[in-house]
């Protein structure tokens, strides 16, 4: 079973895969990427990044996918660029897309240990969410 947690950071999208084996082993997947719009203003640059994350995520296979929610408003809100790629994303046609706060996952982790998978400091919040997937499947 494989899960794909997201985090979206401004311009830039962290696909974070865990695979989950029958005897219970979860490994962080090769397949784990992060992508970069360049230029939000260009459709060309646009649907280039569409492509490319439809093509990763259908790659991968995943049975679930979620994204990490940001704030629309306030001190800190996301910025807006970064829920264009949101939108992007939600509309995937492979699979239903959810999205959650990330005081579910940190609620989840003070109860529950956290097997560090990550390879990089940016994969963190994508893959504690894909974890958190395929605990509560």
């Amino acid at each position: 079973m494989k899960t794909v947690g997201i985090q979206i950071d401004g311009n830039k999208m962290t696909i974070g895969v865990i695979e989950k084996y029958d005897d219970g082993n979860m490994e962080l997947s090769e397949l784990s990427r992060r992508l970069e719009l360049l230029n939000h203003l260009d459709n060309t640059e646009v649907r280039n990044f569409k492509d490319e994350l439809y093509s990763a995520l259908d790659i991968i296979g995943a049975t679930r996918i979620a994204y990490v929610a940001r704030n629309p408003k306030g001190q800190k809100s996301a910025s807006p660029l970064s829920f264009k790629l949101e939108g992007i994303l939600q509309l995937y046609p492979g699979l239903e897309v959810e999205s959650f706060w990330p005081a579910t996952t940190s609620a989840f982790y003070k109860k529950n240990n956290y097997k560090d998978l990550k390879k990089y400091k940016y994969q963190d919040k994508a893959l504690r969410l894909a974890t958190y997937l395929i605990e509560n499947d």
